[in-house]
């Protein structure tokens, strides 16, 4: 998809994502998702990947409310699914030296919420191309935070839309990672 074929696509602004190893921060994931749908019961994470992406037998489907477990799927599906996502979730303490997901996320449109360890901070100023939330992100208020900053954002299509353009705008090609 081009930057143009992007901007078509329906976008539910309480869709978010979660795309990696559940190791990287899928329960930070989920605590966000759980106080957003105290907020917002409509509030849904799509979750991709699982322990097989680094060859661990795979592990159990999350199954709660509002959670969408998709397991492994193809890039073709998933940078899909992406488009169609309003947030993708990087709340983590591993300091990555560098991230796909970061880059394909942006390129997909995604306002990313994340956390400002290894890489993120190099690909993501606070509040131009996405959020940096501060702290551990197994803790409860870190992810209070984060799903402040989603429901605000959430809730202001202009700020949506300027974030988004501005990452869209800054994503590297993963040609170049």
């Amino acid at each position: 998809f081009n930057r143009a074929q992007i901007w078509r696509f329906r976008r539910d602004p309480r869709r978010l994502v979660y795309f990696s190893h559940p190791s990287k921060g899928l329960e930070a994931a989920l605590g966000v998702l759980r106080q957003l749908r105290q907020a917002e019961p409509a509030f849904e994470l799509i979750v991709f990947g699982g322990p097989e992406l680094w060859g661990e037998a795979p592990g159990a489907r999350r199954d709660e409310p509002g959670v969408i477990d998709h397991g492994l799927v193809g890039q073709a599906a998933l940078a899909l699914e992406l488009i169609r996502s309003a947030f993708s979730l990087h709340l983590q303490t591993r300091e990555e030296p560098g991230s796909l997901a970061i880059s394909e996320a942006q390129r997909a449109g995604c306002v990313i919420v994340g956390s400002p360890v290894g890489c993120f901070p190099e690909y993501i100023t606070d509040g131009l191309e996405g959020f940096l939330i501060p702290g551990d992100p197994r803790s409860p208020e870190v992810q209070a935070r984060a799903a402040r900053r989603v429901l605000e954002v959430s809730r202001d299509p202009g700020a949506m839309t300027r974030v988004r353009r501005t990452a869209l705008m800054s994503a590297k090609s993963t040609d170049l990672l």
